[in-house]
């Protein structure tokens, strides 16, 4: 099951384990921009390139998405995307 793990301004972090996912919310769509592993590394990548991509990269960053997608595999797809949606 793929879902929303994370999301700033247009750019969202799409995961289903084996893949994490960029996508650019569109007037109708979402488009795919970049793809990267499942594993934290991945994920870490993908949660900060979303950030700059948004605008909201700053010093510290990196360490701050690695953190999160510690959390985000730990949690696993569904409970990663239930904390989503409580946001």
């Amino acid at each position: 099951m793929t879902t929303c793990v994370y999301s700033n301004g247009d750019y969202a972090v799409i995961w289903d384990g084996a893949t994490a996912e960029i996508t650019r919310q569109k007037a109708t769509h979402a488009q795919t921009i970049e793809a990267y592993s499942g594993d934290s590394g991945g994920l870490s990548i993908a949660i900060c390139r979303c950030m700059w991509l948004a605008g909201t990269h700053k010093a510290g960053s990196a360490s701050e998405a690695l953190a999160l997608a510690r959390e985000i595999v730990a949690m696993g797809p569904r409970k990663a995307h239930n904390k989503w949606l409580e946001q």
